[in-house]
């Protein structure tokens, strides 16, 4: 989606390995950008997120970060 298209552009050195995103139906609602750096005690670091206004406030963003972060720890 056009999430994912404007994070590319806003950080050249995207990496998909380190892309989760959030799925309604076949609409992509929301996109969270991690690093692959790990600063001590923090684990991962979020370089962007994003989720669509009318699906805000619903806990995407939180899951995308939740996600992400368990896929670091793997």
């Amino acid at each position: 989606g056009q999430i994912v298209f404007a994070m590319r552009n806003a950080y050249p050195l995207y990496d998909r390995r380190f892309s989760v995103t959030a799925w309604y139906g076949d609409e992509m609602v929301g996109h969270a950008l991690f690093s692959p750096v790990r600063l001590p005690l923090m684990g991962e670091t979020v370089r962007a997120l994003a989720v669509l206004p009318n699906f805000q406030r619903q806990g995407i963003g939180g899951q995308l970060l939740g996600y992400g972060h368990d896929l670091g720890r793997r």
